[in-house]
């Protein structure tokens, strides 16, 4: 049964037509059916399913952006009273209520509901839920343990299972809440993912040493491959960094660090956290002396040369981070990625001369790459040489005449150093290319009017 009366659609469209319309968006009176149009695709799933949650949700949302909650809840209300045994309608009705602060009429409908066994597992746990919200655990652990037994559907069971914990916390059982967190990691026995959500929900709650434990079987879990060691050993190295051990923390970033490649999110993510550690501590200089070991130990592993080069940066050395990355790029000319950080320091360093000629050396080994020719252009005209910067931005162009996106970039590029008659000339190549584009069109406009 459609539950989007007209009061509630009214409702919506009051308010779309007392709103402006802003630019390129819908006119009131259409934003205002299309809200209608989602509440009634809500709703419908709702009939169905009614203790879905993504799709209460979307109802909740759909209704609070519209300001038509209360005319929501008022349609639901008359619909259960109208059909009793309409069991959607009770539960979705509950579930309002209970966004709205009317938790106790919440329970009570719930309470009075009739379910069958299929449903009488998701009917416990949306009980226990709201007796944990109104900090009644321990009536919240008697439903959530039926809940737990009602059911075998393990996406269901993980909802109960993390409810269980929080609520067995909260009523002083602290081994039900272990069992329960790791009740919830045992539903995929074989899921590092799930382990380490069992071991986050630990922490969260303040069971430490019972989250290491199931670290130290999550990284067994993992075995000998790289990746997975790595995640565990960074979760373990963050527990310890919260209990303020650093060394240990210190001992699994380092762990970790050496088994990702260069490049690792993982592992820049990583150092990141022993850089802050030691500066916390005041303690930059032992970490150049370790980065500096490390490095001498394996010089090629760039990887550990850029970390040594960002230590000394951070500690207020930019020379010496230059003069380092200089002499990686000299040992291994052809590295991009090297390059990279060497020009991004120089461009810190305001040392445009040097970064010209960075740009220009690596260019000699990608000539394909199309970005070095336009950053190398900005650099020749931040230094005013505007001549060398426009033939670089054509040689850019020379082999993509046709792509309008590049044509807009270099239209920019030109109009930010007043380049205004190759500026013209490349948006209106876009434009031929793209017609109709109204960016490039108002872009093109403003140029003129400031001609």
């Amino acid at each position: 049964m459609q539950r989007w009366t007209q009061r509630t659609a009214c409702a919506l469209i009051a308010l779309g037509l007392a709103g402006g319309v802003a630019l390129a968006q819908p006119e009131p009176d259409e934003r205002a059916r299309r809200a209608a149009k989602a509440v009634e695709r809500y709703q419908a799933y709702l009939a169905r399913k009614p203790f879905h949650d993504w799709a209460f949700d979307k109802l909740i949302e759909a209704a609070v952006a519209n300001n038509a909650l209360e005319a929501l809840v008022e349609d639901y209300r008359a619909a259960s009273e109208k059909d009793p045994s309409d069991l959607a309608a009770r539960v979705v009705l509950a579930r309002l209520y209970a966004r709205v602060d009317r938790r106790d009429e919440a329970l009570k409908l719930l309470a009075e509901a009739k379910v069958d066994a299929k449903q009488r597992a998701s009917w416990l746990a949306l009980r226990g839920a709201l007796h944990l919200r109104l900090r009644e655990p321990k009536a919240a652990l008697t439903l959530l343990r039926q809940a737990a037994e009602a059911t075998r559907d393990r996406r269901l069971l993980g909802g109960i299972q993390r409810r269980r914990g929080e609520a067995a916390l909260a009523a002083g059982a602290k081994q039900e809440a272990v069992a329960a967190f790791r009740a919830l990691a045992e539903l995929s026995p074989k899921s590092l993912s799930a382990r380490l959500e069992s071991a986050r929900l630990m922490a969260d709650n303040g069971l430490t040493q019972e989250a290491l434990a199931e670290l130290a079987s999550a990284k067994e879990l993992a075995g000998s491959k790289a990746a997975q060691r790595c995640r565990v050993l960074a979760e373990i190295g963050q527990l310890h960094e919260r209990r303020a051990e650093i060394q240990q923390a210190l001992g699994a970033y380092r762990e970790a660090i050496e088994l990702t490649g260069r490049g690792n999110w993982l592992a820049r993510d990583l150092r990141a956290r022993v850089l802050a550690i030691h500066r916390r501590a005041g303690k930059l200089d032992e970490l150049i002396a370790q980065a500096r070991a490390d490095a001498e130990a394996r010089p090629a592993d760039l990887g550990r040369r850029e970390f040594l080069a960002e230590v000394l940066e951070a500690a207020e050395q930019p020379a010496a981070a230059r003069e380092l990355l200089e002499a990686a790029c000299r040992d291994f000319p052809q590295d991009l990625a090297l390059s990279r950080r060497l020009l991004a320091l120089l461009a810190r360093l305001d040392a445009t001369d040097a970064q010209i000629a960075e740009y220009q050396r690596i260019l000699v080994h990608h000539p394909q790459e199309l970005e070095l020719y336009l950053e190398l252009g900005q650099a020749f005209a931040k230094s005013g040489r505007l001549a060398a910067a426009r033939r670089q931005w054509q040689e850019s162009l020379r082999e993509r005449l046709k792509d309008p996106a590049l044509c807009l970039r270099l239209a920019e590029l030109y109009a930010r150093f007043r380049q205004v008659d190759d500026a013209v000339e490349l948006y209106r190549r876009a434009l031929q290319l793209r017609p109709g584009d109204v960016a490039a069109t108002g872009d093109l406009a403003r140029l003129l009017n400031r001609t």
